[in-house]
């Protein structure tokens, strides 16, 4: 069972930085 929460913790890290991705480009976006 240590590959499915390998996995999971794989996509929660992922998600994490697509957010803040996400907010880096806005805030660069925002600034101009």
């Amino acid at each position: 069972m240590k590959i499915t929460r390998l996995a999971i913790l794989i996509t929660l890290t992922f998600s994490v930085l697509k957010s803040q991705a996400t907010e880096f480009n806005a805030s660069l976006l925002d600034s101009g």
